[in-house]
């Protein structure tokens, strides 16, 4: 009968693992708990650069089969001007403005009465209102929003080059 001699690892080859295991060590006793976890400053952009392709592939697989809860009414803008900081009672549009045509849409936002903050304001407040309809808004009605928005930057980046010019 041949006796086969088992062959056996040297500790050379086990050094990286237990080089791995202790930086894995060392990052959860020592590194992890010196992070600010409270979520009260800006994360790093590190992280922000490692998160945000995760974030995006979770929206587009979920976010589209989402049913907007809110639907997209006057008192849903106001509500959520208060809730994103809008500082003044007079920034929201009058009734009904988001249901008209968008060069209307355009002349009603772009009025100091309604957008105090200027067209930019404007701007976001018609941004704000089609993100808040979500798939609530008709296609028609999202695309004369767009088309306000538009007519809105066009405008802004006007007043912008005449000023730089002038």
């Amino acid at each position: 009968m041949r006796h086969v001699a088992l062959k056996t690892r040297p500790v050379m080859a086990l050094l990286p693992l237990i080089f791995i295991a202790t930086g894995g060590i060392t990052i959860y006793f020592v590194v992890l708990p010196e992070l600010d976890w409270s979520a009260t400053q800006k994360p790093p952009e590190l992280e922000v650069m490692l998160v945000r392709p995760v974030l995006r592939a979770w929206l587009k697989r979920n976010a589209s089969r989402q049913e907007n809860p809110l639907q997209s009414t006057q008192a849903n803008l106001v509500e959520a001007n208060k809730i994103y900081g809008c500082k003044t009672e007079s920034t929201f549009p009058p009734a009904g403005t988001f249901k008209k045509s968008a060069t209307e849409v355009a002349e009603i936002m772009a009025r100091k009465k309604v957008s105090q903050g200027g067209l930019g304001s404007a701007i976001r407040m018609v941004q704000m209102f089609i993100n808040r309809g979500g798939r609530n808004l008709s296609h028609s009605r999202k695309k004369q929003l767009e088309k306000a928005k538009h007519l809105l930057q066009e405008k802004a980046r006007q007043e912008h080059s005449s000023d730089s010019t002038g």
